[in-house]
């Protein structure tokens, strides 16, 4: 598995970086093995942009998940998160994923206004039909 051990072994780099963090989290990956990445990431490699992918499973969890990055003293961060609604064809049975979100860890200073524009061509490719809805949205944390 992945650890902050591992990672603080293997970083070493002075230059700017993207990494993404996609966790398992149909094995109970949990925020806080996030932020302890987040925060080795940030110690170890302070020029990194760290991109990390999470379900959203509920309004007061992604909230929370909010609330430790901001106060995790790892730098600005920009979310993103994305809902798609597939209208009366969806159902609990076919384990749809209908919203998803990324935060970005010390973004390139025109990311913001690069996701404003791209995100609603992205959400008519997710919401191709006409009883399917997608949006997107776009905030600092």
């Amino acid at each position: 598995g992945l650890s902050c051990d591992a990672i603080a072994r293997s970083i070493q780099c002075d230059h700017r970086g993207l990494v993404l963090v996609d966790p398992p989290y149909e094995l109970s990956f949990s925020e806080q093995q996030n932020l302890a990445i987040l925060r080795t990431l940030h110690h170890k490699w302070a020029s990194c942009c760290t991109a990390l992918w999470f379900p959203i499973m509920d309004a007061t969890r992604t909230a929370n998940m909010y609330r430790r990055v901001s106060g995790s003293g790892v730098g600005p961060a920009l979310a993103c998160e994305v809902r798609i609604d597939y209208g009366s064809n969806a159902s609990a049975s076919n384990h749809v994923l209908l919203r998803s979100g990324v935060v970005v860890v010390r973004p390139p200073p025109d990311l913001e206004v690069a996701l404003r524009e791209t995100l609603p061509s992205l959400c008519s490719f997710l919401a191709p039909h006409p009883e399917h809805r997608a949006e997107a949205s776009v905030f600092w944390i």
